[in-house]
């Protein structure tokens, strides 16, 4: 599905203040047209300030902002990514995802403050324990 000279206008029209971000048509994987598919609201940028490719739609108003895609090309995985999280599809399963994640994430945190505190004690018992045995 290709873009209209009308829809490019639109878009244009969306991001005329905001110069660091470029939409994109069309690449060679066809990703905009094939993001178009599966919701004809989303279109592709590519923010010059970071030099990442954003997701955005047209019916976010004045705040078109969806998504960053997590990866330099634009590929088969940054369609993956949109439809594996898109709220509208699936719902709270995307909030649970991001807070297993952030509770594993927290999990990891505490287990290497422990880690770190046990080598450290480690570390210096041997020290501690000479110092006692002298004075």
């Amino acid at each position: 599905m290709k873009f209209g000279r009308l829809e490019r206008d639109e878009i244009n029209f969306l991001l005329k203040d905001r110069p660091h971000l470029k939409p994109l048509f069309t690449n060679t994987y066809n990703i905009p047209e094939r993001l178009k598919e599966y919701d004809p609201e989303l279109f592709v940028v590519f923010n010059l300030k970071n030099e990442r490719y954003e997701i955005h739609s047209k019916d976010g108003g004045e705040t078109t902002y969806n998504a960053t895609s997590p990866y330099k090309q634009l590929d088969e995985r940054t369609l993956r990514y949109v439809k594996r999280n898109d709220i509208r599809v699936h719902g709270m399963k995307v909030f649970d995802r991001i807070n297993e994640s952030e509770r594993k994430a927290e999990e990891r945190k505490k287990k290497d403050e422990k880690n770190f505190t046990v080598d450290f004690a480690k570390e210096f018992q041997s020290a501690f324990a000479k110092d006692s045995w002298i004075s």
